[in-house]
């Protein structure tokens, strides 16, 4: 049987908490405020079948006292943990997100105008075996069902990996962790938390219950690294119900040997005439949204899918970085400006909470909200240089060179060790969280690229004026959608939606099952009703924009006009 790894990350489950305005992120935080909508954060897989285990890094967003974090995640066997770098996942997004890429040009001449190309545009849409049975007892009590098998201290974190008889055991363990009767150490979960933990203790899984160490802060937090066994990749969605908000982003990165894709959820196309091209497809998350929900909300689509050339050297290289010239005694702006520009280190959410430790940043800076990092960036835009002593800056050489440079040597390694990234989205509720997705690695499915291109047509006659004249979309395939002119005159407050009407109405354009190797078995194909809804849209477009012969639709020549320089703001169809 395959052993299935799960991870979770702190963002996928993200809480903005009511009060005091603290946000908390991991599992859960010490508020009983409701939770309001965060976008979602990211978690990156990587499977190797070779050695057979599976590294995930997850990234854990989180602000408030440190004694109010707690995560608390079931996983399988006892992983190795190690703290990540967020900057790893800075780097993922433009690398990997779709590019919605137009090319602009013109069919016959508008008045006033010579007809030919206009320069390109381009846009982009905006994360082991069980253990022996040995003798349940801890903190000198026999018989509580539940125990720390592991424990100790990953960078900021204090952590615990729990095995418990039973939900309501675990349940007694995060209470009380040493079993004294004292509960100030506790846990925080909330009440629903046993529900939902059972399938998984009854699974045989453990539990890493995480927390930050009494010294550290918010500020303090690095994405978690864990390395099991196996070679497949789950994230156990059924625990994270209990915090989920409606609609959750889930971004998971996989890195493997080939395409990864779904196993247990179904898989979407999206339909590409129903994104909006002109705005760089910033609809497309919505879009992704209502084609998960037409799939009965367990799916996913492929963002892409290919390559991971385009990262070789960009966490690190040889000579990349030079930590060792902040070895010098010298006043904090000094050593923070050798960081930068003698060292090459940039100021980021992985870098302050090294810098952090070792120059303390003014309480009433931060009671300002002034983040770590624009601090850090213009420190003499909110201190001055005689509020600091001068420091030994070795200590922070060091740092810096064990854990921001070493985990970017690391990330650099691991990218370079797996030839393809995949980028899966999906978006879920609490309700539809029953299933845990499994992610494995398909040999025989193709890639998915990152660039979708399109041609944006303006359709000219001497009689009208460019800005005036009619535009259409035609995608790769050949099909064509009508636009008035001002689609692109005025594309952030043009009705998109309102204007194609019916040809929206699937956001899925098919909705397919992904397995462990073969191609994808289609079980629902749109096409035929998107192409339909899309020739009555044209259909009627022609009538609306006043051009004859069906604005000379797949033709891809010049045509006539019926009527001249129409008012077509007014022009829009609602979908029914």
């Amino acid at each position: 049987m395959k052993q299935r790894v799960m991870a979770l990350s702190g963002g996928l489950v993200a809480l903005l908490c009511a009060g005091e305005a603290m946000a908390c992120g991991g599992m859960f935080c010490s508020s009983q405020a409701q939770p309001v909508d965060q976008a979602a954060e990211r978690i990156v897989f990587a499977v190797d079948k070779e050695q057979g285990t599976v590294e995930a890094h997850v990234q854990i967003t989180y602000e408030g006292s440190a004694k109010d974090f707690a995560w608390v995640v079931p996983v399988k066997g006892v992983p190795e943990l190690f703290p990540s770098v967020d900057d790893i996942f800075v780097a993922l997004s433009p690398r990997t997100m779709p590019l919605w890429q137009l090319g602009f040009s013109t069919e016959g001449t508008c008045k006033g105008q010579n007809g030919g190309m206009v320069p390109l545009a381009m846009g982009a849409t905006d994360d082991m075996a069980m253990a022996d049975s040995g003798t349940w007892e801890t903190g000198g009590e026999p018989g509580r069902g539940a125990r720390a098998i592991d424990s100790g201290a990953v960078g900021p974190f204090d952590y615990a990996i729990v095995q418990a008889r039973s939900a309501q055991a675990l349940v007694d363990w995060l209470d009380d962790p040493d079993g004294d009767g004292d509960t100030s150490d506790a846990y925080f979960i909330p009440d629903s938390f046993q529900d939902a933990a059972a399938p998984y203790v009854t699974d045989g899984h453990n539990f890493l219950a995480l927390r930050l160490q009494k010294d550290k802060d918010a500020g303090d937090l690095v994405p978690l690294g864990m390395r099991y066994d196996g070679d497949e990749a789950s994230i156990p969605l059924q625990l994270t119900a209990i915090a989920a908000t409606p609609d959750m982003r889930l971004q998971p990165y996989v890195l493997g040997d080939g395409r990864a894709v779904p196993v247990n959820y179904l898989h979407v196309e999206v339909n590409e005439l129903a994104v909006d091209w002109m705005n760089a497809g910033n609809n497309y998350p919505d879009v992704i949204t209502r084609a998960a929900n037409e799939a009965g909300g367990q799916a996913f689509a492929t963002d892409f899918s290919g390559s991971t050339s385009a990262f070789a050297g960009v966490f690190w290289q040889e000579g990349m970085y030079r930590p060792g010239v902040v070895a010098y005694t010298g006043h904090p702006f000094d050593l923070v400006d050798s960081v930068r520009f003698d060292a090459s280190i940039p100021i980021s959410n992985g870098t302050v909470p090294v810098l952090q430790r070792y120059i303390p940043i003014p309480d009433i800076v931060l009671q300002d909200g002034v983040t770590a990092v624009e601090f850090f960036q213009c420190m003499e835009c909110y201190t001055t240089r005689d509020a600091y002593q001068e420091i030994d800056g070795t200590p922070l050489s060091e740092a810096l060179a064990e854990e921001w440079v070493g985990a970017m040597r690391n990330a650099q390694e691991l990218f370079d060790r797996h030839p393809t990234i995949t980028r899966l989205t999906s978006s879920i509720s609490a309700e539809e969280m029953t299933v845990d997705p499994i992610f494995a690695i398909n040999p025989d499915m193709d890639g998915v690229v990152q660039i979708r291109t399109a041609q944006f047509i303006t359709m000219c006659n001497p009689s009208v004026e460019l800005s005036d004249a009619p535009r259409k979309l035609l995608l790769p395939d050949g099909r064509e959608m009508l636009f008035p002119a001002d689609y692109a005159n005025n594309p952030s407050t043009f009705d998109f939606e309102g204007w194609i009407g019916d040809v929206g109405d699937h956001a899925a354009q098919t909705i397919a099952q992904t397995g462990r190797n073969g191609a994808a078995e289609v079980r629902v194909d749109n096409t035929a009703a998107i192409d339909e809804a899309l020739k009555a849209h044209n259909s009627m477009a022609v009538g609306e924009l006043g051009c004859a012969s069906g604005c000379n639709q797949g033709s891809g020549a010049a045509f006539g006009w019926l009527g001249l320089g129409l008012g077509l703001a007014g022009l829009r169809r609602r979908r029914r």
